[in-house]
């Protein structure tokens, strides 16, 4: 992992041009010893041409990624941010959502002890937060149906996502139920208008089922869901996400594959509405014996793919630039998962990084960590601020960079967000009144209709005016007169 080392001092007088990182500079002279410069070399972390070392050239004030709150600067940084069920509930499969400024969270819910199948996956908990460090709990969102045909048993691995098409959020999960031959499992899909309120849409796209909410089955000649045999009928974990590049919804689950041997593959569907799915087929590069909980999501141009790998804990991952055609890179375990007995991976996008969630075999809690998806390497996992706070990417902020409205001083000259927000500037002199951050000049333009009138100004003599904005009228010491005086010897 990276250090936490935070360059923010700006220095007042930074050295002039361009620096070739890749090989060591030479300091100047020592005034005790001119003949003699010490050699440094020139980090650039974040690789955008930039160096933390003044000698370097023009200094980045951000070399190493971090978290910074306008308002107290800084964040501190968690190894991982965790949310502990409350009464000795244990958490497993789980979904995340941003509303706003606030996170919720909907898990499965277990027993103390999950020794007893009558009460363990029966509903899904729900709880918000606004930073990640303190939970609201809230109650139970949504629970199995007794009546139903198709997923009286249990409820599993919930996923939510809100269409924007008509404003509602829409929940997929796993419901099970105990048929002649044993356990089977489906995907169903239920929606809300605000996340709290759960009703089962009316479909009925399962065969020979008639309770609401059944949505998907696998059977095609690829899986092992048409042999009848206890324990093909698995069809659990979906990931729903769209994709901007291919213009649709895609679905992502657990099955079996054709023939049974307890062989697990993910399975792909696609979608336009989120109610009619076209089968996509297995991802082959997934095949294994435990194959679960699967998150798809596309950043920097690559399609990437992590799911629960492995009986004894372990999330694999593999990139490709289409999620139907791949092709697919060969799957690698993510580093440090299997010994710390991770699964149930879920990631929610905040725009160039992502908040990554699992959950440990003890204590059953869901715990949060950052995650980089630069490229098709391993995904780079750091630790976690505050939800609040706002990242910064450090490979963004170097001198001339842009600046934006963002909290943060993007371009290193010690200004944060100047010139980039509603600054009340009239009379373009890049001062504003009332005084604000966006200006391109800090100060308060005592007179906004003239431009010749701002803080700093040189002020004429005897104009009854306060030129230079300090409260004070013609003083002797900041007026120029408005004509030289000339005088002559004959």
């Amino acid at each position: 992992m990276r250090t936490g080392i935070l360059w923010f001092v700006v220095p007042l007088l930074m050295m002039v041009g361009a620096c070739d990182l890749t090989e060591p500079v030479v300091a100047p002279p020592s005034p005790g010893d001119p003949d003699k410069g010490a050699t440094y070399s020139c980090p650039d972390d974040d690789g955008d041409g930039y160096s933390r070392i003044s000698l370097c050239g023009p200094q980045d004030c951000n070399d190493v990624w971090n978290f910074f709150d306008p308002e107290t600067g800084y964040c501190p940084e968690y190894p991982y941010l965790e949310y502990d069920p409350p009464d000795d509930w244990l958490a497993a499969d789980f979904a995340l959502i941003q509303v706003g400024q606030t996170f919720h969270i909907f898990y499965i819910k277990g027993p103390f002890w999950q020794t007893n199948p009558d009460t363990d996956g029966k509903s899904f908990g729900h709880a918000t937060t606004a930073d990640g460090l303190s939970w609201t709990n809230l109650d139970d969102a949504f629970a199995v149906d007794p009546d139903s045909d198709w997923d009286d048993a249990h409820i599993w691995s919930p996923c939510i996502v809100r269409n924007p098409g008509n404003n509602r959020y829409y929940m997929f999960y796993t419901g099970v139920t105990y048929g002649p031959l044993g356990h089977e499992e489906r995907i169903g899909l239920a929606t809300s208008p605000n996340l709290k309120h759960w009703t089962r849409e009316p479909l009925d796209q399962c065969e020979g089922k008639e309770a609401a909410g059944c949505l998907w089955e696998p059977n095609f000649s690829w899986c092992a869901w048409p042999e009848q045999g206890p324990w093909t009928k698995q069809c659990r974990d979906p990931w729903v996400w769209w994709d901007d590049v291919a213009g649709c919804w895609y679905l992502v689950y657990s099955t079996v594959a054709a023939p049974f041997n307890s062989t697990m593959v993910l399975g792909l569907a696609r979608s336009d509405d989120l109610l009619h799915w076209t089968d996509c087929g297995p991802i082959p590069c997934t095949m294994g014996g435990t194959v679960e909980s699967a998150t798809m999501v596309r950043s920097q141009g690559l399609v990437h793919l992590l799911w629960t790998s492995n009986s004894d804990g372990g999330i694999s991952y593999a990139t490709a630039a289409d999620p139907e055609t791949g092709p697919w890179s060969s799957p690698v375990l993510l580093p440090g998962s299997r010994e710390q007995y991770q699964v149930a991976s879920e990631m929610l996008d905040r725009g160039g990084w992502f908040i990554f969630g699992y959950v440990p075999d003890y204590p059953r809690s869901i715990r949060f960590k950052s995650m980089r998806l630069e490229d098709a390497g391993v995904p780079e996992q750091e630790p976690l601020a505050a939800l609040d706070c706002l990242f910064i990417a450090p490979e963004a902020v170097h001198p001339g960079a842009v600046e934006l409205d963002n909290g943060v001083d993007d371009n290193c000259n010690g200004l944060i967000d100047e010139g980039t927000g509603p600054c009340v500037d009239n009379d373009g002199d890049l001062y504003g009144d009332p005084a604000s951050i966006y200006c391109s000049r800090l100060g308060r333009d005592c007179d906004d209709t003239d431009p010749a009138v701002h803080p700093g100004a040189v002020g004429s003599c005897d104009n009854g005016i306060d030129d230079n904005c300090n409260g004070q009228i013609d003083e002797p010491t900041e007026c120029l007169p408005k004509f030289p005086v000339l005088t002559s010897r004959y």
